[in-house]
Order: structure tokens, then sequence, then C-alpha cells
């Protein structure tokens, strides 16, 4: 459960559109359910607000639509998002590492945590969360969040937009 906004934390709020001004109801809302098409759009409203995310293309969904990974973490972090894939590539093979430079290379990279929702599309909560979610981390600004955005890379991936966009279209 996320704490409490403060008006501090409203600063940065402001420019990202709330899920409830782009898919107009809150999230969670009985009888309402996002789309992909709705989702894809708004994927692209918080890449082009916020400086703590990337909006990346990872490839085709079966149906042809693009499959989306947004990379959400500390603006510095962003900047120099090549060095750390780098520092984690290299501790995932540990190819000709020694244990002083693996301790080092653990010490200056940062912890890279996946976060996906809408594996099982009529599941219908675990897409409509990750929305939430990914808003929720992206706009407080308080001790604790930003903390986790500066020691940490997330990745946030739609795990099935043409689940999304089949089952929320059939039900609304």
């Amino acid at each position: 459960s996320f704490p409490t906004r403060r008006s501090s934390d409203l600063l940065m709020a402001q420019q990202v559109p709330s899920p409830k001004s782009h898919f107009g109801f809150n999230i969670g809302d009985n009888y309402q359910l996002a789309t992909f098409t709705q989702t894809e759009a708004y994927l692209k409203k918080i890449a082009a607000e916020s400086n703590k995310v990337k909006l990346q293309v990872i490839g085709k969904t079966e149906e042809g639509r693009n499959h989306y990974m947004m990379i959400v973490s500390d603006p510095s972090n962003l900047k120099k998002l090549a060095h750390y894939k780098s520092i984690s590539q290299k501790l995932a093979r540990a190819e000709n590492l020694s244990e002083q430079e693996a301790a080092m290379l653990a010490k200056e990279g940062k912890a890279v945590v996946w976060i996906d929702g809408g594996l099982h599309a009529t599941e219908v909560v675990g897409i409509h969360q990750w929305i939430e979610s990914l808003y929720q981390i992206i706009t407080r600004n308080d001790e604790e969040t930003n903390r986790i955005l500066k020691s940490t890379i997330i990745l946030f991936v739609h795990a099935n937009p043409d689940g999304q966009e089949l089952v929320s279209n059939w039900y609304m």
C-alpha cells in the first residue's frame, strides 16, 4: 500500500496524467476496464511527461501490436541505462570476473526488478493494478519512493496486450 500523498508530492503528479483523467475512471472502479489501445496511449502520455521513465518497444505481439516495456528509475539512472545494463550483463555471465571485480560491479550497479501484469487476460486485475502501480511509482515524491528509484531500475512489462484488448472490448 502506498503512503498518503503530501502537497509536495502533487507537483510531479500534475505533470503526469492520472489514470482517471486518461481512462475516464479510477483503476478498480466497478464495471470499467481499460483496453490495450487506451493503455498504449496512456503509456505514450506518461513517457512524454515524466523524466522517470523510458518507453521501449520490445517486439510485436501475435496480432501485430507493439509490445511495451516501461523502464522506471531515477532520471540520473536512466541517463546511464546502457552502463547499468552492461554491469548487469557482466554479473549475470560472470565470465572472467574475479570475486573482487564482481563485488565492485555489484556495488556500482542497480537492482533490476521486473513487474508485469495481464498474462491471463480474463484475470483483469493484473493489468489494471500494473497501470495503477506504474502511475504511483512515477508520481510519488516521498523519501521512500525516491530511495527506491535511486537504487533500482524497474522494468514494467505488459504481459499480454492482445488479451487485454480482446477481453476489455468484449466486456465493455
